[in-house]
């Protein structure tokens, strides 16, 4: 039986829930920022940021910081880094009843 896991990040930390955990142990988490467009036709927007996470098998660390516990691996872009400590965050990985892989609690 699997535990929640949880990877101090400066003041904050990522949760990776209990039955998370199997789909996501010897896998590599990259969490990064991804930019999307405002919700206006013209370029006076502003651009949008979202948490974007992907599941790799080994995953490239050169522009990303390593977070690990155990059998479990995040790379997280310095931006997330910095805004989960900066805001004292509490950022959850989970995996829904239909088998897609979730994010909760991170705000910019």
């Amino acid at each position: 039986m699997d535990m929640e896991i949880t990877i101090r990040v400066g003041k904050g930390q990522i949760t990776i829930e209990e039955k998370a955990a199997p789909f996501l142990r010897g896998k590599t988490v990259i969490l990064h920022l991804q930019r999307m467009p405002g919700p206006c036709s013209n370029d006076s927007c502003q651009i949008q940021y979202t948490l974007s996470a992907r599941l790799d098998e080994h995953g490239n660390s050169t522009n990303y910081r390593e977070l690990s516990e155990g059998e479990f691996r995040i790379l997280a872009d310095p931006m997330v880094i910095r805004s989960i400590d900066a805001g004292r965050e509490n950022v959850v990985l989970r995996y829904t009843r239909s088998g897609k892989f979730k994010i909760k609690g991170f705000y910019l």
